[in-house]
């Protein structure tokens, strides 16, 4: 089962990286954060991809779609929805980021490195593609790169939601708690509901107190 799971994850990069055009950046959608921490995304694996609702155009939907189970904070939903498309040959560069960051929190380096690839040949600015290398520093235990990787996201994005969530995780890890709050603050700013921030921001304080 591992080695077919492997082999279909695989073929979806494949899929991913043959894509020649991808959707315009302006009509992409800002990532938004997850429901799950980080570590609890370890062993998510690329689903079957789903039949679409008769008479729907499965194409259309699939930056909103994630957009919208990001700013839940569903990472596993999005994840699914990102390896979706890439399986059914879509040219999405919200599908093809989402699915990097996913390789990378599950700390998956055969699957998230060639997204990062591809994103960083298609991106201009590169978004995706730093955001991809910054959960892998953060997963490797690499905190002040990671935060430094967030930080240059930040210069072109300002108060990008996930590289502030992401930044405040590194922070925390650097111990540098006053700063994780703040971040963790400044990502509920905008997304009152996300969950991952509040509990970040709450075990913080906790720690830091």
């Amino acid at each position: 089962m591992k080695l077919c799971a492997k082999r279909a994850h695989l073929a979806l990069i494949l899929v991913a990286m043959s894509c020649a055009l991808l959707v315009p950046s302006e009509t992409r959608a800002v990532p938004i954060d997850d429901k799950a921490t980080p570590g609890a995304l370890k062993g998510v694996q690329p689903t079957a991809p789903s039949v679409p609702v008769q008479g729907q155009d499965p194409f259309s939907n699939v930056t909103v779609m994630l957009g919208t189970e990001l700013q839940r904070g569903s990472w596993r939903k999005a994840c699914s929805i990102a390896a979706d498309a890439l399986a059914r040959g879509e040219q999405n560069v919200d599908a093809l980021g989402v699915f990097g960051m996913c390789a990378a929190l599950r700390n998956d380096q055969a699957a998230a490195t060639p997204a990062m690839q591809r994103l960083r040949e298609i991106e201009v600015p590169p978004y995706y593609a730093l955001m991809t290398e910054g959960i892998l520093q953060l997963r490797s235990g690499a905190a002040e790169k990671a935060n430094a990787t967030f930080a240059s996201v930040l210069k072109s994005r300002p108060a990008d939601p996930l590289a502030l969530y992401f930044g405040g995780e590194a922070q925390h890890q650097l111990k540098r708690d006053a700063q994780a709050i703040a971040s963790f603050k400044s990502v509920l700013k905008r997304w009152p509901d996300h969950a991952p921030a509040l509990a970040s921001a709450a075990r913080a304080a906790a720690q830091d107190a």
